[in-house]
């Protein structure tokens, strides 16, 4: 059966009518004179609604920080293969050092000065040069410590939000 819509027809004005309930029993929110904010499941969908922003936003700090790592963690690799350029030059100077000593000695043997005073000087600058290397090896080590200690620190706070964002899960779920 069709059903008809009857319209309103100018006259006297009844009472309102007696307020809708719904399927299961319950007023409307309408009804009930509240704009909907006092219905249990309206809260509940916002507190999931913020604690879903929440994580969000902790998923996103935790991304930012986990860029961060890798980017220290390609430096850090940067640096470890630099550091072994460095060492890999290091012991080619040592071995062209001992040869230069070598050549040294038999020179003294032979004893011509000229020769001599030039292999002198060229150690001397092979020395100068060692020492500049060892130094910046020492430095490329302090670096690639710091690098460590800064990636250990972050991989703790990492596990320190991971850990505190359990817990707050843990205490939502229990709170629900």
């Amino acid at each position: 059966m069709s059903e008809v819509k009857s319209r309103k027809k100018p006259g006297p004005k009844v009472a309102a009518p007696e307020p809708e309930k719904r399927s299961d029993g319950r007023k409307n929110p309408e009804a009930r004179g509240g704009a909907g904010w006092a219905d249990p499941r309206t809260g509940l969908s916002l507190l999931s609604l913020a604690t879903s922003l929440g994580l969000a936003w902790l998923v996103f700090q935790q991304s930012e920080k986990f860029a961060k790592v890798e980017n220290q963690y390609r430096l850090l690799q940067t640096e470890s293969s630099e550091f072994q350029g460095l060492q890999s030059k290091i012991s080619l100077i040592s071995n062209k050092y001992q040869k230069c000593e070598a050549l040294l000695e038999q020179l003294k043997a032979f004893q011509i000065v000229a020769h001599l005073k030039l292999l002198q000087e060229e150690i001397h600058g092979m020395k100068t040069w060692s020492i500049g290397i060892t130094e910046k090896q020492k430095i490329l080590n302090n670096t690639l410590t710091s690098l460590s200690e800064d990636i250990i620190k972050v991989d703790q706070g990492t596990a320190s939000v991971a850990k505190d964002m359990g817990l707050k899960i843990t205490s939502v779920k229990t709170d629900v």
